[in-house]
């Protein structure tokens, strides 16, 4: 069977800069406390807990940033306490609490500022609550931002775990495949996983007029520039729009005027799979198991997967293929080419081909047999575990007895 042309989306990196408060005794953390807290043996997402209680108080310039890289913290620990830092920041210019903000916003949509019974913080009738997490805050008063500044007339429609972002027509007709995923998804994994995702952090923004995708392009990156957020790439607005679609943390944006109705449905059931599973383990998941359990909401909802997700500034193509995922992971282990599950762990979407994209879907859709031993690796995740060592102790096995079950369940599929 020949396969779909698979959709490239490109993920950014974040960096973020951000200015210095003042600190006290037991106030905000500063650099120093950030040292002490590792040389007591702290471990990094354990410092990125005391920094949610005490709130941040150095800047994250550069000499900051390689001196929290060489004490151990990656990429994700920095951007996370440039978000926290980002959300007291805000909360401290506006004087309000979540309530007021809440209300605020809805007034200035023109909603009613009435919240009903049992619904916190933002929380919709009839949908569920919103979490407490100031990142999530953060994000969706950034998007309101984007939103106001594109000048484009965008409805927001919700799901219980995500919102779609576009012109009315488009928002109304694919937060059905959103809502299609969430029910697939609590009847598959019946654990707690997909209701803790937070719906501010997955957001899926469509354009089928050019002008328009360009306008939300630029006012996003505005909003970004205004909020202290910088990116590798010296100008991310035009590679962006030379762009169909791209990732950035908690947004998917796509211009699909050229795509089927079938195309975009995959598209968005992907990005709320994909958004969702990268909030619920902080960014931790291995990219082909994040792209895997994206093609596994694909396969879900639709009995097929074809999207691929490249991150990195320089373009490449992905090599087609006219085989099936499944035949290929079939080939993969009889050429011996599949020596190891940590291999699979240690591919990147800046360089991963189509084979290496559907041995992800493959092993995530067996990992995701057992929901509640991925509940597990997903909780472990999230707090900072290594993904093979977390794995190895969710499921209780090793890389050799996982290989072999994946040969056998590889030889099975169709």
């Amino acid at each position: 069977m020949i396969r779909r042309r698979a959709q490239v989306g490109f993920l950014f990196a974040l960096l973020v800069a951000l200015a210095a408060t003042a600190h006290a005794d037991g106030g905000p953390l500063t650099i120093e406390d950030v040292r002490q807290l590792r040389r007591d043996g702290r471990r990094p997402h354990e410092i990125v807990q005391v920094a949610e209680q005490r709130g941040v108080a150095f800047p994250l310039d550069q000499a900051n940033q390689r001196v929290l890289r060489a004490i151990g913290l990656r990429r994700r620990h920095i951007e996370k306490l440039g978000e926290l830092y980002a959300a007291q920041d805000a909360e401290e210019d506006l004087g309000e609490g979540p309530r007021q903000r809440r209300d605020r916003a809805l007034r200035e949509l023109g909603g009613d500022a009435a919240a009903e019974d049992g619904q916190a913080d933002g929380g919709a009738a009839g949908l569920p609550e919103l979490s407490d997490d100031p990142r999530q805050r953060t994000l969706d008063s950034w998007v309101r931002q984007m939103i106001e500044a594109s000048g484009v007339d965008l409805e927001m429609a919700e799901a219980g775990h995500a919102r779609i972002i576009a012109p009315a027509k488009l928002a109304r007709r694919y937060v059905k495949i959103a809502e299609r995923w969430e029910e697939q998804a609590q009847r598959h994994f019946p654990s707690s996983m997909i209701p803790e995702v937070d719906r501010r952090g997955v957001n899926v923004v469509l354009f089928e007029e050019r002008y328009q995708y360009e306008s939300w392009v630029r006012a996003m990156f505005h909003v970004y520039e205004q909020n202290g957020v910088q990116f590798n790439n010296p100008d991310p607005v035009e590679r962006a729009i030379k762009s169909k679609s791209f990732f950035v943390h908690g947004i998917f944006t796509g211009f699909v005027r050229d795509e089927t109705p079938d195309g975009i449905r995959h598209r968005v059931a992907f990005a709320c799979a994909y958004l969702g599973i990268q909030q619920l383990t902080n960014s931790s998941m291995p990219d082909a198991l994040a792209t895997g359990f994206g093609n596994l909401a694909e396969t879900m909802l639709f009995n097929d997967q074809f999207i691929t997700v490249q991150s990195g500034y320089r373009h490449r193509e992905i090599d087609r293929e006219a085989k099936t995922w499944s035949a290929l992971v079939k080939e993969g282990f009889r050429l011996k080419q599949i020596g190891s599950v940590q291999n699979v762990f240690a591919y990147s979407t800046r360089s991963m081909q189509l084979p290496q994209y559907a041995q992800g879907w493959s092993l995530m859709t067996l990992l995701a047999q057992d929901e509640e031993k991925l509940a597990r690796w997903v909780t472990l995740l999230a707090d900072d575990e290594d993904p093979f060592e977390a794995l190895s102790e969710a499921y209780a096995t090793d890389d050799d007895a996982l290989l072999q079950r994946w040969r056998r369940y590889a030889r099975a599929q169709r």
